[in-house]
This record gives C-alpha cells, sequence and structure tokens, in this order.
C-alpha cells in the first residue's frame, strides 16, 4: 500500500515484504493501478534482499538521528499509521501513537489513547453532533426468538473502500439519528463521548464544528 501511494510521487519504487500474499496482492493493485515503476520483492529481511545496499551506511544514518534526538532531549518519536478512507473522502485519517526511543515495544492501545489525549487538549468541553460518513451505513443483524424477530447486533459498516465495520450500542445510534445528545452524556470524557470519538477516528463518522473526531 505504501509503495502504491509513493508510486505517483517517485520515479522508480521497490516495495519488500515477509508475505507472499501482501507481495501479490500489491502486484496485483500496482497492475490495476497501470503503475510499471513499482517493484515488489519477498525476503524474510529487506535489508539482505536489497544487497547493494550498505548496512554500515544505513547503521550511521540511524546513529545520526538517535544522537539529534538525544541532544535535543526527544525521548519520543510518533510513529503514524493512516488509515485510508475511499477515494472521494477529504483525506486520510492518520492515528498516532508513541515510540520510546530507547525501543520498547508500544501497547497498540497507546493509539486511542494518545489521540484521545490530543482531542481533549484541543477540542474544548463541548461535544457536537456526530452523523455517519456518506460511504457508510448502519447494519443491524437479527435472530429469532420466541417467534419474535431480535436485534442481536448493530454495526456501523463501511460501503465503499476498505471494508470494515464497527459495534455499537442503541444510544450511539439513537444520537447519530436524532442528533440529540442525552442530558447525562454529554461530559467530554463520557462513555457515550469516547464511543463517538473512536468512531471518527478510523473515519465511520463525522462530526460538525470543532468537537470530537474533528479533523
Amino acid at each position: 500500500m505504501h509503495a502504491i501511494q509513493l508510486a505517483m510521487h517517485s520515479d522508480s519504487v521497490l516495495g519488500v515484504d515477509v508475505s507472499p500474499r501482501a507481495v501479490g496482492f500489491a502486484r496485483f493493485n500496482a497492475e490495476l493501478n497501470a503503475l510499471p515503476h513499482v517493484r515488489f520483492g519477498l525476503s524474510d529481511d529487506a535489508l539482505r534482499w536489497n544487497a547493494d545496499k550498505d548496512s554500515d551506511e544505513l547503521e550511521r544514518t540511524a546513529a545520526t538521528w538517535l544522537d539529534f534526538y538525544r541532544r535535543n532531549r526527544m525521548s519520543e518519536i510518533a510513529y503514524g499509521i493512516v488509515v485510508f478512507t475511499p477515494a472521494n473522502g477529504m483525506r486520510p485519517w492518520v492515528h498516532t501513537e508513541y515510540i520510546s526511543v530507547s525501543g520498547q515495544r508500544p501497547d497498540r492501545g497507546q493509539i486511542r489513547d494518545i489521540v484521545a489525549a490530543l482531542h481533549r487538549k484541543h477540542r474544548g468541553d463541548e461535544v457536537t453532533r456526530p452523523r455517519l460518513h456518506p460511504d457508510h451505513e448502519i447494519m443491524s443483524v437479527s435472530t429469532v426468538v420466541a417467534d419474535r424477530r431480535v436485534v442481536r447486533e448493530q454495526l456501523l459498516r463501511s460501503t465503499r473502500g476498505l471494508r470494515f465495520a464497527a459495534p455499537c450500542g442503541p444510544r450511539l445510534l439513537d444520537l447519530i439519528t436524532t442528533g440529540q445528545w442525552p442530558a447525562a452524556a454529554r461530559d467530554a470524557d463520557g462513555a457515550l463521548a469516547i464511543m463517538v470519538r473512536r468512531m471518527s477516528e478510523i473515519g465511520l463518522l463525522t462530526t460538525e464544528g470543532g468537537g470530537i473526531g474533528d479533523r
């Protein structure tokens, strides 16, 4: 995915992955997008696959960057994970998590925590009306119990681009449908507000104004 995104800005692109399936899928996408200047290779070690690269040079470059971080008292760096929206979206949704320069493995849950902290810092206390992204829909899964149809699960689901879905409860669906926040749920740190923020982070909801989930 990154190689194909880089292709529109580069004369030549090389993509390497440890998964044969990922390499095959990437080649397929490159063909579909008419990108003959993108090449893909399979290896358990990207550096070993690129035999023409000087490992000492790469190590020196890494050491230079780490020295720069330490001299400027930068104890953490930001690592971006891009979740691409459909082609007609305004721009990709980007999540960030913090990785220690010392190389500690981060907890995946930090993504949500860091983004939530940034929202609390910049958004103010007022939460705004969430609405469905135009390319997404609400899906209900029902079952039959005692001759009655009972809703077993409700999901917000994407209908274009990368397909994914996230479960949501009736309170969130009522909020999306009516635009009315329950009086007890307007606290920006409450459970419903956190749920709205999470749905906004993954692109299933958009919000009006400068509130939760606004980009």
